[in-house]
């Protein structure tokens, strides 16, 4: 693909995008509405992408784990709180799907960390406070395992990201020619310095 295409295939996705932003939104309360006590399936990467979007949350610059930890918690909270009935489940064919666009190359496996760490977590701790609740994995949708999992849940719908994000800017990364964005440093720290007592 030429230069000339990649800038036309750009302007198509902004201009999609932009369209789609002016759609208006039809709200439906999912749990009261329409799913009620029915099992369904919280897709994993669109629930990490979810919180690793959040404007609070440094993985770039820094590690904040615990903080992308604490953002997937609080939405699954969120769902418990409703009574919702569902598992969550990751395939992992769709991991690089969790990555926010626009994420420079050399920080994607700090997301690809968290996600496992995230994972895994949600795997080993929900068992002992939310028994009901189900992490599973599969290599991917097309899974014998996966089908035959579908089967025996009788699954009502999938809950999943849509993939829309913001218009991009022109420092978004991963639009051609891009300029870096340079984000604002906060007013320095104070460092700590350690006392050493001699005898």
């Amino acid at each position: 693909m030429d230069k000339s295409q990649e800038t036309s295939v750009t302007e198509r996705n902004v201009a999609l995008l932009e369209w789609y932003g002016r759609l208006s939104v039809r709200r439906v309360d999912l749990v009261g509405d329409y799913a009620g006590q029915e099992l369904f399936l919280l897709e994993g990467d669109s629930l990490l992408l979810r919180c690793f979007s959040n404007a609070d949350l440094d993985l770039d610059r820094g590690f904040q784990l615990l903080h992308a930890v604490y953002a997937v918690e609080y939405f699954l909270q969120g769902l418990i709180q409703r009574k919702c009935n569902f598992h969550v489940v990751f395939f992992d064919n769709h991991r690089e799907l969790c990555l926010p666009r626009g994420v420079p190359v050399i920080d994607r496996p700090k997301y690809l960390l968290a996600r496992a760490a995230i994972q895994r977590h949600l795997s080993v701790n929900l068992r002992q406070s939310h028994p009901a609740l189900e992490i599973h994995s599969f290599a991917s949708e097309q899974d014998t395992a996966f089908r035959a999992y579908l089967k025996a849940t009788g699954i009502y719908f999938v809950m999943c990201h849509d993939g829309a994000n913001p218009v991009p800017l022109s420092t978004d990364p991963s639009l051609p020619g891009a300029k870096e964005k340079i984000r604002p440093r906060s007013t320095p720290r104070k460092r700590r310095e350690r006392l050493h007592f001699e005898p």
